[in-house]
């Protein structure tokens, strides 16, 4: 399984049934019972996560704002070496 890139565990089987929320009168009594957890689930492993938008958009940002520090940083420097001459 870790050799491949992605994998899909086993599927349960699961029940099929119309979810409502009243009550049809089918005889003298009702009967009320919870019902199964509707649907099935997926298990899957992803050995790489593709990366979001936003994961994307947050490393040029992060690339730009360490950019613009070392640019202040130079221009401090600068600034400091005019200042003792």
């Amino acid at each position: 399984m870790l050799e491949k890139d992605a994998y899909l565990f086993p599927v349960k089987d699961s029940k099929m049934y119309n979810q409502t929320r009243g009550f049809d009168n089918q005889g003298s009594a009702y009967f009320k019972a919870p019902n199964p957890d509707f649907g099935a689930t997926f298990t899957y492993f992803v050995k790489e996560v593709p990366k979001t938008a936003k994961a994307i958009r947050q490393e040029k940002e992060k690339a730009l704002f360490e950019k613009e520090n070392q640019y202040r940083n130079h221009q401090f420097l600068k600034s400091r070496q005019r200042i003792r001459r």
